[in-house]
């Protein structure tokens, strides 16, 4: 079957795209309409279905959460962002194992523990996400990152996601190479499935000496599944009138330990959050 009738194939079942060709040039979308613009007519109908469910399930969530006590108004958001990392990994999981070569595609991940060449990264969250790493940090077993995320946050203040990987700054919450934080680990950590480890060397190499990343070759369609959930998260804050920005992962952290009122100041409509600067 030739390269072209097979990505068809896996695209109109909505299973997992062939690996994005390292040598071509990935033109990041500006916005949903630009993003929406880049799926292939087969692909819209899941990425909506996907939007749409998340968008209601997490608007449900949000509702009357301003009238909850604190502790269980904390619980409650910390459950969003939990319950959106079990749709990306079901749903992943799902594509992989409905797919002809889903186990070869799984096996051709180079990812694996100690391997955090792409560490060195800005990282696109939503604000719930960002609310559940703060809690882990403030009041669960991850207390020992609150003081690195603070420093580094300070150091890439102003950063946007290419300066950041000039500078090749680690996540402050890295320990002995691999995620401190493995199970509270946002959607894009999560998503980003490389296939070869030697071009994620050798990115942030050329990043930090020349200025320049060099292309890695990744899977595709779990990005579209975590673009297509984080999505409906930011829709249905926007539907509850609350900031529905994506948001730097250390710089909200960051913030959210300074500032005990910074959640109650976003539930209450405040546009508290930086957003979040591509480019």
């Amino acid at each position: 079957m030739g390269e072209a009738k097979r990505r068809k194939q896996a695209q109109a079942a909505g299973k997992p795209w062939p690996p994005r060709d390292a040598s071509a040039p990935v033109a990041k979308p500006q916005s949903a309409q630009a993003f929406l613009d880049q799926l292939p007519p087969e692909m819209r109908a899941e990425f909506f279905r996907l939007f749409e469910t998340t968008r209601d399930a997490t608007r449900q969530a949000l509702s009357g959460l301003r009238d909850l006590p604190e502790m269980e108004r904390a619980q409650r958001l910390e459950a969003v962002a939990r319950a959106r990392h079990a749709d990306l990994e079901s749903t992943t999981n799902a594509a992989f194992d409905g797919s002809e070569d889903g186990r070869a595609m799984r096996a051709a991940v180079a990812c694996r523990k100690g391997c955090s060449f792409c560490c060195h990264i800005n990282v696109s969250v939503t604000i719930p996400e960002a609310i559940l790493v703060a809690a882990s940090l403030r009041h669960g077993p991850y207390r020992e990152f609150a003081p690195r995320v603070e420093a580094t946050a300070a150091r890439a203040a102003g950063l946007n996601e290419l300066e950041r990987f000039r500078h090749a700054l680690p996540c402050p919450m890295l320990k002995d190479g691999a995620c401190g934080i493995y199970d509270v680990r946002p959607t894009a950590c999560r998503a980003y499935l490389a296939t070869d480890a030697k071009q994620c060397e050798a990115s942030l190499e050329s990043a930090r000496t020349v200025g320049t990343p060099t292309p890695v070759e990744s899977l595709a369609y779990p990005q579209q599944i975590s673009a297509a959930i984080n999505g409906g998260v930011l829709q249905a804050c926007a539907d509850a009138g609350l900031q529905n920005c994506a948001v730097e992962l250390s710089q909200a952290t960051a913030l959210m330990l300074r500032d005990d009122t910074a959640v109650t100041r976003w539930l209450n409509g405040e546009a508290v959050f930086e957003p979040y600067r591509r480019a």
